[in-house]
C-alpha cells in the first residue's frame, strides 16, 4: 500500500501541491503531501504514519502570515483549518482556540 493510500484512510491528501495556494502571501514551492486530517484522532494516525515513513512535516493552522521557501519541500504539510477550527470562551473570559480557527470567526461571535 502506498504512503498516500495509508494517509487517505485518515485524511484528504493532495500530492505535489503548491504552497502558493495555501498561504496569504501566495508564495512557496511544492510539497510532496498536503494533508487535511478528518479529526483529532485521524491527526494522531497521520503523525504515526509520517513517523514510520521518516517523512518530515510541518503543521499549519490557516496559513496566514507564513513565509514558505520557493524551494520544494520533500515532506508533508498538515493543515488543521478544516477540522480543528473550533473555539470557546471559558467562564473567566479566557479564549481557547484550536490551531485552525479563524480570527475572523472569533471576532464575529465574540
Amino acid at each position: 500500500m502506498s504512503i498516500k493510500d495509508r494517509l487517505m484512510t485518515y485524511a484528504e491528501v493532495l500530492e505535489h501541491e503548491s504552497m502558493k495556494k495555501h498561504t496569504t502571501f501566495k508564495i512557496g514551492g511544492f510539497v510532496d503531501y498536503y494533508i487535511y486530517p478528518k479529526n483529532c484522532t485521524a491527526l494522531m494516525c497521520v503523525l504515526d504514519i509520517l513517523a514510520e515513513e521518516n517523512i518530515p512535516y510541518y503543521v499549519l493552522g490557516r496559513g496566514s502570515n507564513v513565509l514558505c521557501s520557493d524551494t520544494d519541500f520533500h515532506g508533508a504539510i498538515i493543515n488543521l483549518d478544516r477540522t480543528l477550527n473550533d473555539f470557546y470562551f471559558e467562564p473567566d473570559g479566557i479564549l481557547v482556540a484550536q490551531a485552525g480557527c479563524s480570527i475572523i470567526n472569533m471576532a464575529v461571535e465574540a
